[in-house]
């Protein structure tokens, strides 16, 4: 795996650890699945593919 640094705002920062305090999730695995079916998406549309 890569690593990315990722910025973001902090009340999204504390909603994020909040999900990860009360799931299974840490914030890595929670933002790799949300995030991955939008990069496929946005690949397929950029490609022609969607």
């Amino acid at each position: 795996m890569k690593q990315v640094l990722l910025k973001m705002p902090e009340p999204l920062y504390l909603k994020l650890k909040h999900i990860t305090n009360y799931t299974p999730y840490n914030m890595t695995s929670f933002i790799i699945e949300k995030i991955t079916p939008e990069i496929e998406k946005e690949i397929a549309r950029m490609t022609g593919r969607g």
